[in-house]
Protein backbone atom coordinates (compact mmCIF):
# COMPACT_ATOMS: atom_id res chain seq x y z
CA UNK A 1 0.00 0.00 0.00
CA UNK A 2 1.17 3.63 -1.20
CA UNK A 3 1.97 5.31 1.92
CA UNK A 4 2.29 9.67 2.30
CA UNK A 5 5.15 10.89 3.30
CA UNK A 6 4.77 12.69 6.57
CA UNK A 7 5.25 16.74 6.32
CA UNK A 8 7.74 18.44 8.67
CA UNK A 9 4.77 20.60 10.35
CA UNK A 10 2.91 17.28 10.87
CA UNK A 11 5.58 16.06 12.92
CA UNK A 12 6.29 19.49 14.63
CA UNK A 13 2.47 19.09 15.59
CA UNK A 14 2.20 15.48 16.72
CA UNK A 15 5.56 16.96 19.13
CA UNK A 16 3.79 19.76 20.27
CA UNK A 17 0.36 18.21 21.15
CA UNK A 18 2.52 15.27 23.10
CA UNK A 19 4.03 17.97 25.37
CA UNK A 20 0.63 20.13 25.95
CA UNK A 21 1.26 21.33 29.17
CA UNK A 22 -1.62 21.35 31.94
CA UNK A 23 -3.36 24.35 33.52
CA UNK A 24 -0.90 24.57 36.21
CA UNK A 25 1.57 22.44 37.68
CA UNK A 26 3.79 22.38 40.86
CA UNK A 27 7.21 20.46 40.63
CA UNK A 28 10.70 20.17 42.99
CA UNK A 29 13.69 19.01 40.66
CA UNK A 30 17.08 17.86 41.86
CA UNK A 31 19.50 20.08 39.22
CA UNK A 32 23.03 18.85 39.23
CA UNK A 33 25.67 20.82 37.42
CA UNK A 34 28.93 19.67 36.57
CA UNK A 35 31.53 19.87 33.72
CA UNK A 36 30.99 16.97 30.50
CA UNK A 37 33.74 15.00 32.13
CA UNK A 38 31.52 14.44 34.98
CA UNK A 39 33.64 16.85 37.66
CA UNK A 40 32.93 19.75 39.48
CA UNK A 41 29.41 18.43 40.28
CA UNK A 42 27.48 20.67 42.38
CA UNK A 43 23.53 19.39 43.24
CA UNK A 44 20.72 22.10 43.88
CA UNK A 45 17.18 21.54 44.72
CA UNK A 46 14.71 23.93 42.89
CA UNK A 47 10.85 24.12 43.38
CA UNK A 48 8.91 25.54 39.92
CA UNK A 49 5.35 26.87 39.71
CA UNK A 50 3.49 27.05 36.28
CA UNK A 51 0.20 28.47 34.95
CA UNK A 52 -0.25 27.67 31.30
CA UNK A 53 0.21 30.92 28.51
CA UNK A 54 0.47 33.23 31.97
CA UNK A 55 3.58 32.77 34.40
CA UNK A 56 6.24 30.44 35.64
CA UNK A 57 8.35 30.56 38.87
CA UNK A 58 11.14 29.07 39.63
CA UNK A 59 12.92 29.13 43.07
CA UNK A 60 16.32 27.66 44.86
CA UNK A 61 15.30 25.53 48.25
CA UNK A 62 19.34 24.73 48.37
CA UNK A 63 22.05 24.76 48.95
CA UNK A 64 22.62 27.16 51.32
CA UNK A 65 24.31 29.67 49.06
CA UNK A 66 21.44 29.60 46.39
CA UNK A 67 18.35 29.38 48.37
CA UNK A 68 15.77 31.54 47.59
CA UNK A 69 16.84 32.71 44.27
CA UNK A 70 14.40 33.26 41.71
CA UNK A 71 13.20 33.98 39.23
CA UNK A 72 9.72 34.89 37.49
CA UNK A 73 8.63 34.96 33.82
CA UNK A 74 5.20 36.67 33.02
CA UNK A 75 3.25 35.73 29.74
CA UNK A 76 6.20 33.67 28.39
CA UNK A 77 6.82 33.45 24.94
CA UNK A 78 4.89 36.28 23.49
CA UNK A 79 5.32 40.16 23.05
CA UNK A 80 4.92 40.98 26.34
CA UNK A 81 7.42 38.87 28.42
CA UNK A 82 8.95 39.98 31.33
CA UNK A 83 11.50 38.28 33.70
CA UNK A 84 12.46 39.24 36.85
CA UNK A 85 15.23 37.51 38.52
CA UNK A 86 15.22 37.69 42.62
CA UNK A 87 19.06 37.54 44.44
CA UNK A 88 17.95 37.86 48.03
CA UNK A 89 21.70 38.51 48.56
CA UNK A 90 21.32 41.76 47.31
CA UNK A 91 17.88 42.29 48.19
CA UNK A 92 16.67 43.21 44.74
CA UNK A 93 14.92 42.27 41.68
CA UNK A 94 16.06 42.71 38.54
CA UNK A 95 14.57 42.82 35.20
CA UNK A 96 16.03 40.94 32.31
CA UNK A 97 15.21 42.43 29.25
CA UNK A 98 17.21 42.50 26.51
CA UNK A 99 17.68 39.47 24.55
CA UNK A 100 21.33 39.55 25.10
CA UNK A 101 20.39 38.82 28.62
CA UNK A 102 17.43 36.56 27.84
CA UNK A 103 20.02 34.58 25.98
CA UNK A 104 22.74 34.32 29.19
CA UNK A 105 22.84 31.69 31.52
CA UNK A 106 20.24 31.26 34.62
CA UNK A 107 22.29 31.18 37.70
CA UNK A 108 25.67 29.27 36.26
CA UNK A 109 23.19 27.05 35.41
CA UNK A 110 22.85 26.03 31.20
CA UNK A 111 20.05 27.08 30.86
CA UNK A 112 19.40 30.69 29.51
CA UNK A 113 16.30 32.91 30.52
CA UNK A 114 14.54 31.84 27.01
CA UNK A 115 14.94 28.12 27.95
CA UNK A 116 12.95 28.65 31.42
CA UNK A 117 10.34 30.99 29.32
CA UNK A 118 9.87 28.42 26.67
CA UNK A 119 10.09 24.58 27.29
CA UNK A 120 10.20 22.25 25.04
CA UNK A 121 7.50 24.42 22.71
CA UNK A 122 8.66 25.71 19.06
CA UNK A 123 5.79 25.83 16.82
CA UNK A 124 5.66 29.94 18.19
CA UNK A 125 8.99 31.06 17.12
CA UNK A 126 10.45 28.50 14.58
CA UNK A 127 9.05 27.31 11.19
CA UNK A 128 9.29 23.30 10.68
CA UNK A 129 11.43 23.16 7.17
CA UNK A 130 12.39 19.60 6.76
CA UNK A 131 12.39 15.94 7.99
CA UNK A 132 14.51 13.38 7.72
CA UNK A 133 12.73 9.52 8.63
CA UNK A 134 14.63 7.07 9.79
CA UNK A 135 13.91 3.37 9.36
CA UNK A 136 15.31 -0.06 11.15
CA UNK A 137 15.89 -2.99 9.17
CA UNK A 138 12.08 -3.93 9.13
CA UNK A 139 11.16 -0.83 7.94
CA UNK A 140 9.34 0.74 10.57
CA UNK A 141 9.96 4.13 11.59
CA UNK A 142 12.74 4.61 14.48
CA UNK A 143 13.44 8.61 14.74
CA UNK A 144 12.40 11.58 12.86
CA UNK A 145 14.90 14.21 12.32
CA UNK A 146 12.96 17.21 11.84
CA UNK A 147 14.34 20.87 11.36
CA UNK A 148 13.63 24.11 12.09
CA UNK A 149 14.13 27.74 11.42
CA UNK A 150 13.57 30.76 13.65
CA UNK A 151 10.80 33.18 12.57
CA UNK A 152 11.55 36.68 11.43
CA UNK A 153 11.15 38.75 14.53
CA UNK A 154 11.66 35.98 17.11
CA UNK A 155 14.32 36.51 20.00
CA UNK A 156 15.04 33.16 20.60
CA UNK A 157 18.76 32.84 20.93
CA UNK A 158 18.97 29.85 18.47
CA UNK A 159 18.61 29.91 14.52
CA UNK A 160 17.97 26.47 13.82
CA UNK A 161 16.72 23.36 15.93
CA UNK A 162 17.21 20.03 14.50
CA UNK A 163 14.77 17.55 16.64
CA UNK A 164 16.00 14.33 16.78
CA UNK A 165 11.90 12.67 17.92
CA UNK A 166 10.72 8.75 18.37
CA UNK A 167 8.54 6.80 16.65
CA UNK A 168 5.67 8.07 19.31
CA UNK A 169 6.72 11.79 18.73
CA UNK A 170 8.59 12.18 21.71
CA UNK A 171 11.56 14.31 21.83
CA UNK A 172 14.59 12.13 21.93
CA UNK A 173 17.19 15.42 21.40
CA UNK A 174 17.52 18.55 20.53
CA UNK A 175 20.23 20.75 18.77
CA UNK A 176 20.36 23.78 19.73
CA UNK A 177 21.86 26.45 16.98
CA UNK A 178 23.10 30.00 16.23
CA UNK A 179 24.86 31.33 13.69
CA UNK A 180 28.65 30.15 14.93
CA UNK A 181 27.10 26.77 14.65
CA UNK A 182 26.30 24.13 17.13
CA UNK A 183 26.22 25.25 20.52
CA UNK A 184 23.86 23.55 22.91
CA UNK A 185 22.44 20.24 22.94
CA UNK A 186 19.21 19.09 24.80
CA UNK A 187 18.73 15.03 26.02
CA UNK A 188 14.81 13.94 27.30
CA UNK A 189 15.40 10.83 28.90
CA UNK A 190 12.88 9.99 30.38
CA UNK A 191 9.14 11.43 30.13
CA UNK A 192 6.06 9.79 32.53
CA UNK A 193 2.32 10.14 32.18
CA UNK A 194 0.37 12.11 35.33
CA UNK A 195 -3.65 12.38 34.52
CA UNK A 196 -3.16 12.64 30.93
CA UNK A 197 -0.10 14.84 30.63
CA UNK A 198 3.24 13.89 29.12
CA UNK A 199 5.80 15.72 31.69
CA UNK A 200 9.50 14.70 31.00
CA UNK A 201 11.41 14.14 34.23
CA UNK A 202 14.45 13.64 33.15
CA UNK A 203 16.30 16.11 30.88
CA UNK A 204 20.20 17.44 30.49
CA UNK A 205 21.38 20.38 29.03
CA UNK A 206 24.89 19.92 27.10
CA UNK A 207 26.59 23.89 26.39
CA UNK A 208 29.23 22.49 24.10
CA UNK A 209 31.37 25.77 24.14
CA UNK A 210 31.41 25.80 28.11
CA UNK A 211 31.90 22.13 28.08
CA UNK A 212 29.38 22.09 30.81
CA UNK A 213 26.03 20.47 31.35
CA UNK A 214 23.07 20.34 34.07
CA UNK A 215 20.43 17.66 34.19
CA UNK A 216 17.11 18.28 35.92
CA UNK A 217 15.19 15.18 37.55
CA UNK A 218 11.95 16.15 39.15
CA UNK A 219 10.98 14.11 41.92
CA UNK A 220 7.66 15.94 42.52
CA UNK A 221 5.00 16.50 40.06
CA UNK A 222 1.27 18.05 41.28
CA UNK A 223 -0.93 18.80 38.44
CA UNK A 224 -3.43 21.18 38.33
CA UNK A 225 -3.67 21.98 41.89
CA UNK A 226 -6.92 24.25 42.80
CA UNK A 227 -5.16 26.67 44.68
CA UNK A 228 -2.37 27.73 41.90
CA UNK A 229 -3.80 31.09 40.39
CA UNK A 230 -3.09 34.28 38.90
CA UNK A 231 -2.79 36.14 41.98
CA UNK A 232 0.32 34.12 43.18
CA UNK A 233 2.66 35.13 40.66
CA UNK A 234 4.10 38.21 41.68
CA UNK A 235 6.88 40.09 42.75
CA UNK A 236 6.50 40.25 46.50
CA UNK A 237 6.17 36.47 46.09
CA UNK A 238 9.19 36.17 44.41
CA UNK A 239 10.54 37.50 47.16
CA UNK A 240 9.67 35.75 50.00
CA UNK A 241 11.48 32.44 51.45
CA UNK A 242 10.63 29.19 49.65
CA UNK A 243 8.70 26.78 51.75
Amino acid sequence: MFLLAIMPQEVLDKVEANFREPRAMITVSIMTLSNLDGSGKEVRISKTWVLKDYARMTKFLSPAGQRGVGVLIKHPGTPSEVIYLYLPAFRRVRRIASSSMKSSSFQGTDFSYSDLSSGLSYKKDYKATSVEVKKGPDGTVEEYVLTLVRKPGSHRPYSRIVLHVDSKFFIKKAELYDDKGLWKVLEVSKVKNFFGYNVPVSIAMKDLRRKHMTSIDISTVKINPPALKESFFTIVNLRRPPK
